[in-house]
């Protein structure tokens, strides 16, 4: 999967599973969808019974809208999450968790990346290679946004 596709439907319901797994997401929790073409990751999630999902372009934002208890970024590469990040930190409430999916078996992201997204509050908090693809969990901690701002 890249930056410019979506979730077919089989991707999606792995990353709604991962998503279970490592974020710990329950049905109540509400769920920001990043980027365009992932019909098939809201579908598995209502399918699912999660009743609360928002769906944003990678170029956009929330405005005005309360913050989400996970922000989902289902194809997204190192240059878009250093562009997005400020912006969907504002969008997850304070130990919001952050899932970005890769279509790599292991995370093309650098150590920079890594220390950038500490920089912005996150801690890694796992991370999943499975079927073809890796996601990576970050935990948003309000003590560490404190110090990043």
């Amino acid at each position: 999967m890249s930056s410019n596709q979506g979730c077919d439907r089989g991707n999606a319901a792995h990353l709604v599973r991962d998503m279970v797994e490592l974020a710990g997401a329950k049905p109540s929790d509400s769920v920001t969808i990043i980027g365009c073409g992932h019909i098939d990751l809201l579908l598995e999630l209502a399918a699912r019974g999660f009743r609360d999902v928002t769906c944003r372009r990678l170029a956009g934002g929330p405005t005005g809208e309360q913050p989400a208890d996970i922000v989902v970024a289902p194809a997204i590469n190192e240059k878009q999450l250093a562009e997005i990040l400020p912006r969907l930190s504002r969008a997850m409430r304070a130990d919001g968790a952050l899932l970005i999916g890769t279509a790599e078996r292991s995370l093309p992201f650098s150590q920079p990346t890594y220390d950038f997204l500490a920089e912005h509050g996150f801690a890694i908090a796992r991370v999943a290679p499975s079927d073809g693809r890796a996601v990576l969990c970050c935990r948003k901690y309000a003590a560490w946004q404190a110090q990043a701002a």
